[in-house]
């Protein structure tokens, strides 16, 4: 399965398909704009949550059980725009998602699998080249993917989580043993092994160009145990502090 998200305080996008074949399509808008941010992007994420778990029910109830990961049968590919740095909101509302959605998914997929990419680089690898006001064009190339018959309300936001959606399918597909992929735009973006220095002076390191080589946009999400430390204000100084364990 794969989630296209086109993640906004102003309205949210998502896209479900399950092998090529589209669940649900939509977008997401908070009602009340005077909401803190944060409530807002909470708002964002669990409703994204309840509707992913509504949309697959039929679906669940038929794929075989995993008892050892505890999820179902199927992997979830979750392909979503990268916030950029100054981007408060968009950063705000990725992170809420990461907090609140993520969490609960292992407990229905056998395998979660994240990807974070510039808006830009999913347009230049779709063929997208307007400049501007530039939704009409990925509107457009979503009803290439999506019928407009059978979703007529497909807006500048869904259009977008519609596209990140096939561009996920895409990536499955890189990755299926089975299947033979010829060199393309969109392949050199996701695999170039070309080394390129980032940053300068003392900072300066170097790092694989190519988007499945960088562990912040293309990662597996599992529960991981963390340890923290406590320190007790009712303990003398220079005492051990107490490790707490906490999973997520």
């Amino acid at each position: 399965m794969v989630l296209g998200l086109d993640p906004s305080l102003s309205r949210t996008g998502y896209a479900l398909s399950l092998d090529g074949q589209w669940i649900e399509i939509g977008s997401l808008k908070p009602d009340d704009s005077s909401l803190p941010i944060w409530v807002r992007s909470k708002m964002i994420a669990g409703t994204i949550t309840e509707r992913l778990y509504e949309a697959i029910q039929p679906t669940l109830k038929q794929a075989p059980k995993e008892l050892e990961s505890g999820g179902y049968g199927y992997g979830l590919l979750v392909c979503m725009e990268v916030p950029t740095p100054r981007n408060d909101f968009l950063n705000i509302v990725s992170k809420a998602i990461h907090a609140d959605l993520l969490p609960r998914l292992p407990s229905l997929f056998s395998s979660v699998h994240v990807l974070q990419i510039n808006a830009a680089t999913m347009r230049s690898n779709m063929g997208l080249t307007a400049t501007g006001d530039n939704k009409w064009e990925n509107v457009r190339k979503s009803q290439e993917f999506a019928d407009s018959k059978v979703y007529p309300g497909i807006d500048s936001d869904s259009c977008d989580a519609i596209l990140f959606s096939k561009y996920g399918h895409m990536i499955a597909d890189l990755l299926s043993p089975e299947m033979l992929v010829g060199e393309s735009p969109m392949l050199l973006s996701l695999c170039d092994n070309t080394p390129v220095v980032k940053g300068k002076g003392k900072r300066a390191k170097i790092v694989t160009k190519g988007i499945l080589h960088n562990p912040a946009y293309w990662y597996t999400y599992t529960p991981t145990e963390y340890s923290i430390s406590l320190k007790d204000a009712t303990v003398p100084p220079k005492k051990r502090l107490q490790k707490i364990i906490i999973t997520f």
